[in-house]
């Protein structure tokens, strides 16, 4: 089934005292699952090693069940794959340097034959990280032009993506709550830009514009409940009409 839109972050604002900041540092998110308007369940399973690094993810979508996996170097997450039936789907590499990601490569494997992507970023030290993504031959190892592109980052939250290919400019603006996302301990995050689905904001995402030319506006916006230390148990996901979309709850 076709994901729900759900928005995650990482991090959180300075909270009020020393007992509710020990309390929000232990929180781990343990489950999610997603329910679109036509009641499919979309069910992820969340696994740790060594206390908040991320191992395993089991992914239940609709008939389909697969793995994700994460490896570590140090404090940063530099490989995350994808299994089914035993066989690998996708295997993405990570590098950095001291500081930043550098380049994102994606491997999508069907049988023998592999699809390969790679992502540069460079830090432009204006709140912005300009992006290249290129298709790499799997021969010859050639790259051809993609996709070229800008984040932009206020406050620590992608607040604006822009993105320009062969056939359309698209640019998407987001706005946030001021509260704890679901993936604020896990390690690693904080440093993962646009990639796989453990957060790379400060804070959740409550809207989402989207414009593209060609095209037309897509207005995507989401409404949260939060425990006691604000980190998020349900979301309602709505249309630019204000119908809704689906919901997802939060399991710690």
């Amino acid at each position: 089934m076709k994901k729900i839109l759900y928005l995650f972050c990482a991090l959180t604002l300075a909270l009020s005292s020393c007992s509710s900041d020990d309390a929000s540092s232990s929180v781990l998110i343990k489950k999610i699952i997603e329910k679109d308007i036509d009641g499919d369940d979309y069910t992820v399973n969340y696994t740790y090693d060594q206390g908040n690094k991320i191992s395993e993810e089991t992914v239940q979508d609709g008939a389909s069940t697969y793995k994700i996996m994460y490896s570590y170097d140090g404090n940063l997450i530099n490989s995350i794959t994808q299994v089914s039936g035993g066989h690998v789907d996708i295997l993405t590499t990570l590098t950095y340097n001291a500081t930043n990601l550098l380049a994102v490569l994606v491997d999508e494997m069907d049988g023998k034959n592999h699809y390969l992507t790679k992502t540069y970023y460079k830090d432009n030290f204006d709140g912005s990280i300009s992006f290249r993504k290129v298709h790499i031959d799997e021969v010859t190892r050639a790259e051809t032009a993609l996709s070229t592109g800008k984040l932009s980052y206020t406050d620590g939250n992608l607040v604006k993506e822009e993105t320009t290919n062969t056939s359309e400019t698209s640019t998407i603006v987001y706005e946030y709550d001021t509260k704890n996302n679901p993936f604020k301990n896990v390690l690693g995050v904080e440093f993962l830009l646009d990639n796989a689905e453990l957060g790379y904001s400060k804070h959740n995402k409550t809207k989402e514009t989207t414009t593209s030319s060609p095209g037309s506006n897509l207005i995507y916006s989401s409404a949260f409940t939060y425990d006691g230390n604000d980190f998020p148990t349900e979301a309602k996901h709505f249309d630019k009409d204000g119908k809704t979309e689906g919901t997802t709850q939060y399991f710690y």
